[in-house]
């Protein structure tokens, strides 16, 4: 839901408190969510565009390991 443009795979780590929200509220039909230790590992494909990449910034430390793939 962040708009149109090219698809990528993002792959990302977590802390759970900062995470919870996208268990409840997914990226994408095909997200993914991995519970290890005190973190999700969140994959899904969604569009590349400067409202994600700000949306993952705002996460701050709390987020980390973010990689795109096509």
């Amino acid at each position: 839901g962040f708009g149109e443009g090219k698809k990528v795979r993002l792959s990302f780590a977590i802390t759970k408190d900062a995470g919870l929200q996208l268990l409840e509220c997914p990226l994408s039909a095909d997200q993914q969510v991995k519970e290890v230790g005190d973190r999700y590992e969140i994959t899904a494909t969604v569009v590349q565009t400067a409202i994600l990449e700000r949306w993952l910034l705002g996460f701050g430390d709390n987020v980390w390991g973010v990689e795109r793939s096509s």
